[in-house]
């Protein structure tokens, strides 16, 4: 699966990254080491189910974050709201 950036170049997704970009926010939240593993690991394979039966071979990585944004809605909205908040800022 590729991810178009928001310079427009396609990359490979990383699944690395999209797990840590769902783990930190866990761990900013009220969750201690392995309760944040297990959320990390729930919410990416969500994830990796939606990219898994998207009908394209690329996705943008606005569709990306809300995408995590909604999995991580239905789980833990403090923890949807530090993701968010992290996009923000970056």
């Amino acid at each position: 699966m590729k991810v178009v950036n928001r310079d427009h170049q396609k990359e490979e997704l990383d699944e690395g990254k999209l797990w840590n970009s769902i783990y930190y926010p866990a761990r900013e939240a009220h969750y201690k080491e392995k309760e944040a593993v297990e959320l990390a690991d729930e919410a990416k394979h969500l994830v990796m189910e939606w990219i898994h039966d998207h009908e394209d071979d690329t996705l943008t990585t606005e569709e990306l974050r809300e995408k995590v944004k909604e999995v991580l809605q239905e789980i833990d909205e403090d923890v949807e709201f530090l993701y968010k908040t992290h996009l923000q800022i970056s």
